[in-house]
């Protein structure tokens, strides 16, 4: 089986990274998008603004298909994971989806907390370089996270997948600390199940951001 098309057109370019960027993530480390109808009725996910997914239904069990993965192991594809990689690789190719593509309003986290001098939050990341952090160590308007707490019964990447209903079934093993200025707006809540999983992690949601020099890469954990 081969395919008429380089896979890796799907990763998209600085550019249309900057797009994703700018807006709130759904969830930690993903962006649910629903795409103009006249393109797809279906929704994509971004990870770290840089890798479209897709899902085809089976039953209740949304099953993700991610490209990098695709890319690699194609010829392994049945061709219902066929048909989706074309319909896709149609729509990243075409700039409107960029310009368009929206995350849907969702309801923020339910409780509102001011931070005090001390506090001190993670994010869990399938990325080394996670977009949403910037090389200054601020963080993105929008981003997700969670508590040094939650994380200490989240043993792997894997478990973090989870436990923190994430659609990509890639590790998020990279551990990222945030130490943000006092005063700064978190909400905190808790992930509901989503994709097939579980769920019930503590997730905090930093709206306005986090200012320069709160944010950095300190360890991994192991995928499994």
């Amino acid at each position: 089986m081969n395919f008429p098309f380089d896979a890796e057109f799907v990763k998209f370019k600085a550019d249309e990274s900057a797009v994703f960027l700018k807006q709130p993530e759904t969830g930690m480390g993903y962006q649910i998008f629903n795409c103009p109808p006249e393109l797809s009725d279906e929704p994509f996910v971004i990870s770290n603004a840089s890798f479209l997914s897709v899902f085809k239904q089976t039953g209740n069990m949304p099953v993700f298909t991610d490209f990098e993965k695709l890319r690699i192991n194609y010829e392994e594809l049945d061709p219902g994971d066929v048909k989706q990689f074309e319909k896709a690789f149609s729509l990243v190719t075409n700039a409107k989806f960029v310009k368009t593509a929206q995350v849907p309003v969702t309801s923020l986290p339910p409780y509102l907390y001011v931070t005090r001098p001390g506090d001190e939050f993670r994010r869990l990341s399938a990325y080394r370089h996670d977009k949403r952090i910037q090389k200054d160590g601020s963080i993105l308007p929008g981003t997700y996270g969670t508590t040094i707490s939650d994380l200490k019964v989240v043993p792997s990447g894997i478990a973090a997948v989870g436990r923190y209903a994430l659609p990509n079934r890639i590790a998020a093993s990279y551990v990222y600390q945030i130490i943000p200025e006092p005063g700064t707006h978190v909400y905190f809540g808790t992930v509901e199940p989503n994709f097939g999983l579980c769920g019930g992690g503590v997730e905090v949601y930093f709206p306005n951001g986090c200012s320069e020099g709160s944010a950095r890469l300190i360890e991994t954990i192991g995928e499994i």
